[in-house]
């Protein structure tokens, strides 16, 4: 891997505020690159063979600048050179660093193919990150029959079977930017999570508080089956261009938005703008009266972003009830779904 990528990588893992007990670090460990908040962690294969650990963000900074850096150490530090520039990063004392989990255990890992991998990746976007993923509903639940993440606003379920036999949560953030087929095991109350293409290696703890399986189900059955349900396919990124320039226009990423279909038009209002849908729509009905939505633009660009990656044109789906029932979109192979609830307009 990248010496800069993995640089980044490492930073986004490790705690800038957690000095005290060396969760702020990375270490440079014969060939890897290994960074840990205490909760989750990586380890990247890097073409080096120092060993020293340093301040993360500084390596980030410093390093990862650099082009084709090479790296020694001297006296516990940490001595980078590319063409004229020579850097120097202080290493910390061992007695600093907390102990980071070595290789995973020797047990069965499963392996998903890359559509999949994409999917729970899609999935685990819609997380919370408010909390870094410490606690179960900004966690990513895998059950025997699918693979769902939440947030206040919205739902996103993967239809992706068979991977657990009995329900498990992890913090979303190692599911998130996955590329290619991966290969996960479970053991010690911890998730591994390896891309096979890249070598990276990534783990969690395990959540444990409990997460509302029940309310899936039920809430994806009555989007699907409502008898005033009604299914559109849309033009997917046009829905999604029109998103993003009402986000452009609003004061908060929470704020509510109008959206109204009235016959086969869609409008989208905020503070008096109003923008027309310029993609196709076609509608299994066409309604007697316009419907009035409030939808939050933020989570709408996300499902829509998320479902454009793993789904093809005229393969994506919108289903509609009314101005108090959710907004239901879904594509893809497997089958993603995501359920955007409505808001309360001013």
């Amino acid at each position: 891997m990248d010496l800069s990528n993995a640089l980044s990588i490492a930073a986004k893992q490790a705690d800038a505020k957690g000095g005290a007990a060396g969760w702020h670090a990375c270490r440079f460990d014969s060939g890897s690159l290994v960074a840990s908040d205490g909760v989750r962690g990586v380890r990247c294969p890097i073409e080096t063979t120092v060993k020293v650990a340093v301040d993360a963000a500084k390596a980030k900074a410093i390093i990862g600048a650099l082009t084709g850096p090479t790296l020694t150490v001297k006296r516990n530090s940490l001595h980078a050179k590319a063409g004229r520039s020579n850097f120097k990063l202080k290493g910390l004392p061992a007695s600093a660093l907390m102990a980071l989990p070595d290789e995973p255990p020797a047990t069965a890992w499963t392996r998903i193919d890359g559509d999949k991998a994409a999917a729970i990746a899609v999935v685990a976007e819609l997380a919370g990150k408010e909390d870094m993923g410490r606690y179960a509903l900004s966690g990513i639940r895998f059950t025997p029959d699918w693979v769902a993440a939440c947030c206040s606003g919205a739902l996103a379920v993967a239809w992706v079977p068979n991977l657990v036999s009995a329900a498990i949560t992890a913090p979303a953030t190692i599911f998130q930017g996955l590329s290619g087929d991966v290969s996960f095991a479970v053991a010690d109350r911890r998730i591994w999570v390896r891309e096979e293409d890249t070598g990276q290696i990534r783990w969690s703890l395990l959540l444990e508080a409990e997460w509302p399986d029940g309310s899936v189900n039920a809430n994806l059955a009555s989007a699907r089956e409502g008898d005033n349900r009604h299914k559109a396919a849309l033009d997917y990124p046009a829905l999604a261009a029109l998103a993003g320039m009402a986000l452009v226009a609003s004061d908060s990423p929470a704020d509510a938005h109008r959206v109204t279909f009235d016959g086969g038009k869609l409008d989208w209002t905020y503070e008096g703008k109003v923008g027309r849908y310029q993609g196709d729509m076609d509608f299994d009905y066409t309604p007697e009266a316009s419907w009035v939505i409030g939808i939050n633009a933020t989570l709408l660009g996300v499902a829509l972003k998320g479902l454009i990656s793993v789904s093809e044109e005229g393969k994506r789906y919108v289903s509609v009830g009314g101005p108090r029932e959710a907004l239901l979109l879904w594509g893809g192979e497997p089958i993603v779904e995501m359920l955007v609830l409505p808001m309360v307009l001013p």
